[in-house]
């Protein structure tokens, strides 16, 4: 939430029109996408140095850009899903008083749990949540009401059993 005002009030404000400019939405957009494309390319430098992931998509026929943008694209939903109040939502309320910080709050449990935040939890969220109707939308792994979204951008990978499968996503 501070990234960007951070970012743009590092250097003293010289008047209003400055001011004005430090926050255009070319502006943050641009930043947005340059942090996006340099997360891809992190991602997809290990996927591609890693000899187990490598043995991974060759077992399955896995294009490694493919999966990596997948992955990207996956979890940029995500965001916007949790801003409309839809995850981290008790088994008992409504879909929209979900936890704003779902995701988040996620990862740092799984740090503290020395869990892996791809296999543990968002394999769980895609699969199990998005990808799968559940009774009353619930899915036990993630102690949260999950929406089913019916979609493509959710769907198993081709012969790609992700419950029998540990995959080395770094957190």
């Amino acid at each position: 939430k501070i990234h960007t005002p951070h970012n743009q009030l590092k250097n003293k404000i010289k008047n209003l029109l400055d001011l004005k400019k430090r926050f255009d939405i070319e502006v943050v957009t641009e930043e947005f996408f340059l942090n996006y494309k340099n997360l891809y390319l992190n991602l997809l430098k290990h996927l591609k140095e890693d000899d187990k992931f490598f043995a991974f998509s060759e077992k399955i026929n896995l294009n490694v850009s493919v999966f990596a943008k997948k992955l990207l694209g996956q979890i940029v939903f995500c965001y916007f899903v949790q801003k409309k109040g839809w995850l981290g939502v008790n088994e008992r309320e409504a879909f929209g008083k979900g936890d704003n910080e779902f995701l988040r709050n996620s990862f740092s449990k799984c740090l503290k749990e020395k869990k892996n935040f791809f296999n543990d939890f968002l394999e769980y969220l895609f699969y199990d949540g998005f990808n799968k109707e559940n009774k009353n939308h619930l899915v036990n792994e993630l102690n949260s009401k999950v929406p089913y979204l019916n979609g493509g951008l959710f769907e198993e990978l081709y012969n790609y059993n992700w419950k029998e499968e540990y995959l080395e996503i770094p957190n």
